[in-house]
Formats: structure tokens, C-alpha cells, sequence
């Protein structure tokens, strides 16, 4: 596989999975949101460039090569406002994605919106929650470094790295990897309106934040609300 943008373009249009998709835009979860009037159905806006791609908070999202990285944001229509257990789960869902693909990889949680592969960063998300009228949508933006990673990111990494698979990445299992990972966060949107994380996710967060290599101490548990409870004290993960 040679160009993740045009290979996931593919993939949309083998699965009939509503799409929408442009070589450069400025930010794919901006672009998502001037159209939201329109969507009743699961939808990914995809680029192979975005040229003011944004993270959490003041944070931007650097690209890798053009077509080397997935920029892309999920948006799903949902029945009830999302509860800030939806970060802790769209991030569970995804790292359960990756590793169920590539089970024999180093993968890892970093806590509020990040996932490892060893120990250097290879994707991030962007949770956003917009009301249109009387419907609520919840935005998963993604970025992540499939083929490779931007140089001056010195704590990067991409997915066919030394960190990773060492060699190129074959098509058909990218798709299955999209195949998991739209069935998972479709499961995560689905239960983005409850308030408490199941004991399972529970623990599956625990095991995975744990994992981590620049994880602030051991976690003893995660709450049901999604805080992260150490032996000294315990943060919120939307304080993080």
C-alpha cells in the first residue's frame, strides 16, 4: 500500500459507508461541521493534506508525507449529549482496533486522547459534541501515522516503522483494520450518552494506560466516571 488516502477512499467506496473526501482541506473536523445540516447517518470526512489540522486544546495535528497518515473525522448522529466517559471510550475503541489488527505490536493508551505504538506517539483524537437544530452529532477526528511520520516530531512514530512493522503494510489488511474500527467507535458513539464506563472498559483502560510508557505512575483503577485513581491521588480525565 502506497497512499492511505486513497486506499481508504477504496475502502469507503467498497462498503457503500457514506464519505466525503478532498485532496487538501484546512481541517477535516471544520469541514464536518459546516455540513453537519446534512447528515442523518454515519459519515467520514477524509484528506490526504490538511493544512491547519487541529489536537485537543491549543494543540495542532502535524502531517506526515501526503497520503502517508489517516486525517479523518467520524461524525455520528446520536440520540443523547455525550458524557465524558465518550473520550475514554473512543480512545479504548480504537487502541482495541489496532491491536486486535496487529496483536503482535507494542500497543498503549496515553491518556486524555493519544495512542502509542512503543513508546512514541502514532495517533491522536479530537472529541467534539454539535447540536443542529433538535440533532446531536458526535465528531471523532483522527490523525495517525500509517507509512510515515513528520521528522520534526521527535517523540513520533508510524505504523510500518521500527516500532512497528518493520516492512510495507498490505492493503487488504488496512481494511480490516477500518472494518474494526468503524464497528468500534459506531460502539462507542452508540454509548457516548452514558454516564458510567462498564467494569469491562474498566478494566480494559487500565491495562492499556498501564502499558504506557510515559504514563504519570501506576493507575490502580478507573473510576466509573473515567478517572484515573493512582495510590496518591486521583485526576479526571477530562482534566488531563
Amino acid at each position: 500500500m502506497e497512499n492511505v488516502y486513497q486506499s481508504t477512499l477504496s475502502w469507503c467506496q467498497n462498503r457503500d459507508f457514506a464519505h466525503s473526501s478532498q485532496a487538501s482541506v484546512g481541517s477535516t473536523s471544520d469541514w464536518a461541521k459546516s455540513e453537519l445540516n446534512q447528515i442523518t447517518e454515519p459519515k467520514l470526512y477524509l484528506a490526504e493534506v490538511q493544512t491547519a489540522g487541529r489536537g485537543r486544546g491549543d494543540n495542532s495535528w502535524t502531517n506526515p508525507s501526503a497520503g502517508h497518515g489517516l486525517l479523518a473525522t467520524f461524525v455520528f448522529p446520536v440520540e443523547n449529549p455525550p458524557q465524558p466517559t465518550a473520550s475514554p471510550m473512543v480512545g479504548l475503541h480504537l487502541f482495541k482496533s489496532l491491536r486486535s489488527t496487529w496483536p503482535s505490536l507494542e500497543w498503549s493508551i496515553k491518556a486524555p486522547n493519544d495512542i502509542f505504538l512503543g513508546n512514541n506517539k502514532l495517533a491522536g483524537l479530537l472529541l467534539e459534541t454539535v447540536q443542529t437544530g433538535s440533532t446531536l452529532h458526535l465528531l471523532i477526528g483522527l490523525g495517525m501515522n500509517v507509512l510515515s511520520h513528520p521528522e520534526q516530531e521527535k517523540a513520533a512514530t508510524n505504523l510500518v516503522g521500527d516500532e512497528g512493522l518493520g516492512t510495507g503494510l498490505d492493503e487488504e489488511k488496512w481494511h480490516s483494520f477500518l472494518d474494526r474500527l468503524f464497528s468500534n467507535l459506531s460502539l462507542a458513539a452508540e454509548a457516548s450518552g452514558k454516564p458510567y464506563l462498564s467494569e469491562s472498559a474498566r478494566e480494559d483502560l487500565v491495562e492499556g494506560l498501564n502499558k504506557n510508557p510515559r504514563k504519570p505512575g501506576l493507575i490502580i483503577e478507573v473510576s466509573e466516571t473515567g478517572d484515573l485513581v493512582f495510590d496518591d491521588k486521583t485526576i479526571s480525565w477530562k482534566d488531563l
